[in-house]
Formats: C-alpha cells, structure tokens, sequence
C-alpha cells in the first residue's frame, strides 16, 4: 500500500468530497474556485467587489472585500468546512416549496452555517471581445435561476428583521403587484415592463447598504483564444448579492417596444413578485417562480451577458493583468491531483499541461 498523500486542493481540509471526488466533471469548477480563495484568504489577497454604488450602479471600482466576509467566517483548516452542491438549509424557511442546492455552503467547525456561495468560473477573454483591445477583454456570465433566488434570500435575510424597511420594500412594489392580474400572462407583463422595472429599481436602491458577498467569479486568462495561460492569469471577482438581482434590470434599458419576454425582464418580473411575497408574507414559493413563470422562455438558465456586455461593470486593473501568474497552481493543485483532471475539456486542458510543464521545470 502507498504512503504517498492523497491528492489535495490547498485549504480544502474539511468537505463532503472525498480527495477522489474533486477533480470530475461539475466538480473542479466549484472546489478549485474555493481553494484558490483560501489561498488568498491566507496570502491576504483580497478579492475584487463588483457591487451597486451609492449612484446604484453595478461596478467593480477600487474596492476589495476580504475572503473572511465572503465564507462568513475567519477559520480555515480544518475548523471551516465546505460543502458542495448542498441545500442552505436556514433559506428554506423563506420558501413554501424545496429550494435546490446552491454551489457551496460554507460551515464553521460546529456545523453551523456561515454563508452560502454561488461560483461562476469564466474565462477572459470571450467570444466577444477577443478581437478587441485587451484592456477591454471579458467573460461572459451565465446566471442560474438558483443563483437569483439565493441572491435575493440573502438580501432578504439581511432585512427580514428591519420592519421599516420591509415597508418601504412593499410600498415600491405595491402598485404594480396590486394591479397584476397574472403573472404567467406574456402581454401583460410586456404592458407593464416599465413599471415592473421601476418598482424594482426602487427597492433595490432601498436594499443598497444591506448588500453582502455572495457570487464569486474566479477568472482564468488565456492568451487570446489560444489554450495557454497568460502570464498574469488566475484572479476573483466578487459579486454582491445586491448587484446579482440588479444586473437583468440593465439590459432592459436598451429594450425597445419588445414583442416577447425577454429573459432578463422574466428575471425582473420573478424578483418583483419574490420580494412582494416576501414583505407581505414571509415566504414565497420557489418552484412557482423561478422554475415557473416561463413566459415563452425556457427555464434551464435565467439569463446570460456576453464579455461585450459583462466589461461595463467587471472593468477594472485586474481583469486585464489578474493577480496571479501560472507558477501559482504548483501551491493550489497538490499531491499530482492535476493528473486526475480531464483533460478533453478546456479549463481542465490548461491546468492539466501548464501543471506538468511546471512540475518538468522544477525537475
């Protein structure tokens, strides 16, 4: 029998995988995100903050926020714990039907919950900008009905117990909740799109000082399109939760007398009737509005910004040179464990020959 350490993510001491059980396909997406905040976490490295402004508007500007605030705790080791594509169980009491599993449950070494993280792991640059000048490179984001869900519970949990502000929250959203007749009717919700948008607007200006962390993005940089680290490569970006449900409002700004639902006008309809749900009862009901209401939509994916889209509020220093060159993964990826990767799929493809590359370096 072997003596040789089993292959291991750096920070990941205490999870619900096993050693095997980190490197698969939907896997190395999640856990590699985590361990490379640990490891900012320890290197204090703070990552970027996309979050609203005071002028609410999404943007990452000059401000950081620590590892610590985004997990919910300052433990490491072993006395914080990760669980991955886990339930976060104190949201459920916010939702009359199941609500699914979110990409990682942070918990303190007694088990109890810290945080839930939602991880979008993307690649700069996308499609849409590769031809651009690289100041201006992106990555495109894919946000998940989940995602938005999460996001909203999060504000709401920050505000469930502040009375006056949930009666601001109603007061914006009363007028037009009030006069929706149904919320699955495409026209109607077209008819009233400027509305629904407004009344938004409203209560998220009002949830502004309340927003947390909540969704990180990793972002790994390639040399154009070609499948090789950059020089400077690997770095995150955070978003506020805040930030998440606002950003389907921005597309609509550009939206004319449309003739369909639009994904991100679903996306800000359901947000709309959660909230209003929410401040008049406590609860609302997950599977009637974020796996419902598709209104001529399908429901696999809530929406999506293309890079071109994406530059507007991730423009920052670090999305054209990210913090950490490709000598870092020797210090994340340990024991061989990038032997373990696929290498048929791209961001597995990368790791998995700049690490040998590496480790021949070294030899």
């Amino acid at each position: 029998m072997s003596d040789a350490p089993a292959p291991a993510l750096y920070g990941i001491e205490n999870s619900n995988r096993s050693s095997e059980n980190l490197w698969g396909k939907n896997e190395f997406n999640s856990t590699f995100p985590i361990s490379l905040c640990c490891y900012m976490r320890d290197q204090n490295v703070h990552p970027v903050y996309v979050s609203v402004t005071a002028q609410h508007k999404i943007s990452a500007g000059d401000e950081t926020v620590r590892v610590e605030d985004i997990f919910g705790t300052a433990a490491s080791g072993a006395n914080v714990r990760f669980e991955f594509e886990t339930l976060y169980e104190p949201y459920q009491d916010f939702s009359s039907s199941l609500i699914p599993a979110i990409d990682v449950v942070v918990k303190d070494k007694e088990g109890n919950y810290c945080r839930p993280i939602e991880v979008k792991l993307t690649v700069v640059p996308d499609s849409t900008t590769v031809a651009d000048n690289e100041r201006l490179w992106s990555a495109e984001i894919v946000i998940r009905p989940v995602s938005s869900a999460y996001a909203v519970m999060s504000l709401w949990e920050s505000i469930k117990d502040n009375p006056a502000v949930r009666q601001q929250i109603k007061d914006a959203l009363d007028p037009v909740c009030q006069s929706m007749q149904s919320w699955d009717h495409e026209q109607e919700i077209i008819g009233k799109r400027l509305q629904i948008a407004s009344a938004l607007e409203q209560a998220l200006q009002l949830l502004q000082p309340h927003q947390r962390p909540y969704l990180i993005q990793p972002i790994w940089k390639t040399n154009g399109m070609k499948a090789e680290l950059a020089d400077q490569c690997l770095d995150v970006f955070c978003w506020s939760d805040l930030a998440v449900v606002k950003l389907p409002l921005m597309p609509l700004d550009a939206e004319r007398q449309p003739r369909r639902v639009s994904r991100t006008l679903r996306e800000a309809a359901r947000h709309v009737r959660c909230l209003y749900m929410l401040c008049t009862a406590d609860r609302f009901n997950y599977n009637q509005i974020y796996t419902g209401m598709p209104l001529g939509n399908q429901t696999d994916k809530a929406f999506a910004i293309s890079g071109n889209k994406s530059i507007h509020y991730l423009f920052h220093s670090r999305l054209e040179k990210p913090h950490f060159p490709p000598s870092v993964l020797s210090q994340l990826i340990l024991n061989g464990g990038a032997s373990r990767l696929s290498p048929e799929r791209r961001f597995d493809a990368v790791i998995f020959y700049t690490c040998r590359d590496l480790a021949q370096s070294t030899a």
